[in-house]
């Protein structure tokens, strides 16, 4: 008996994981469920089974989760992004809750590690990662953000996931989340062009003190050859702005190629001023001060020879 269920499941390709609906389908009575039950398998969640008594694998929760919501339920908010790999999401064994999306009419209630939530409209085929159904990378943040904002997750989309800002903001109006405050300047920061959270907050900067607003992240080309691709650029002062973090940019083999860009930059005739997040955070005004310096010695010499990839 216990060899038939475990062929059913493998042909279901849900690592160990089946319903009881399953179960009797594929012949099991109710009195070998409830022996099974007792002394060889689990049911972490009701009506759904685990076909060993030893700790469950992440996937394991993933696919339980998803069985226990029923037909149509598709991942969404931290899971998603943890399937994806954000940095700032927990990585997939360390959520301790998984939020799950089904389709309106069906109605399941939340439970154990798995909270429900439903809506009327969804795409019409989920977004598969990692072998599970899904929400749109878009939604998914969403509904990251819904309860807790996330800055770091809603730039990594941008950045890392190719996600747009405009695709991002029509996410917030479907899933009904308040676009307002921290919320709505972090989305006006992408619509700008800016990539990270350092990025929006000097951006923000600039904006209030009245210096003129670069381009974000735009290819910069040199007598028609790719020179590089700043964080900002004044295009009629010929300034870059490089917002160097420690992380990415000054250790080992990423400092020295730090040093190289910017002496390329430099070389093409371009004034640098590299500046961290922890300047933009807690020195502000000293570094207002030195892009106000900056811009008052414009135009620099590689104006005329720079121009601006598409946007």
């Amino acid at each position: 008996m216990n060899a038939n269920v475990q062929v059913d499941v493998q042909r279901l390709g849900r690592e160990q994981v089946v319903t009881l609906k399953e179960l009797l389908a594929a012949g099991v009575t109710r009195s070998a469920v409830d022996h099974r039950r007792r002394k060889h398998w689990q049911e972490p969640l009701p009506r759904v089974f685990v076909l060993h008594n030893g700790p469950l694998t992440w996937r394991q929760k993933f696919h339980a989760a998803l069985s226990y919501a029923g037909p149509g339920a598709r991942l969404t908010s931290l899971a998603v992004l943890a399937l994806h790999g954000f940095r700032d999401a927990p990585a997939p064994p360390s959520l301790g809750t998984l939020h799950v999306l089904l389709p309106s009419p069906l109605k399941r209630r939340s439970v154990s590690y798995v909270k429900v939530a439903r809506a009327r409209h969804l795409p019409s085929r989920p977004t598969r990662v990692a072998g599970f159904p899904c929400v749109p990378l878009p939604w998914a943040v969403a509904d990251a953000c819904a309860g807790v904002l996330r800055p770091g997750c809603l730039y990594e989309a941008v950045q890392r996931h190719r996600v747009g800002a405009t695709a991002l903001r029509e996410a917030f109006r479907s899933r009904q989340v308040p676009v307002s405050g921290e919320l709505a300047a972090v989305l006006a920061d992408l619509a700008a062009g800016a990539h990270s959270v350092a990025e929006g907050r000097a951006r923000r900067l600039i904006a209030r003190s009245g210096l003129p607003d670069p381009l974000w992240n735009r290819d910069l080309f040199l007598d028609g050859e790719w020179l590089c691709r700043p964080d900002a650029y004044w295009p009629e002062h010929g300034v870059v702005l490089e917002v160097d973090s420690v992380r990415h940019h000054q250790l080992g083999a990423d400092f020295q190629h730090t040093t190289a860009r910017h002496a390329r930059i430099s070389a093409a005739g371009l004034c640098v001023l590299p500046v961290t997040p922890a300047q933009l955070r807690d020195a502000p005004h000293r570094f207002l001060s030195a892009l106000t310096q900056a811009l008052s010695h414009a135009p620099y010499p590689g104006v005329p020879r720079v121009s601006l990839g598409r946007s």
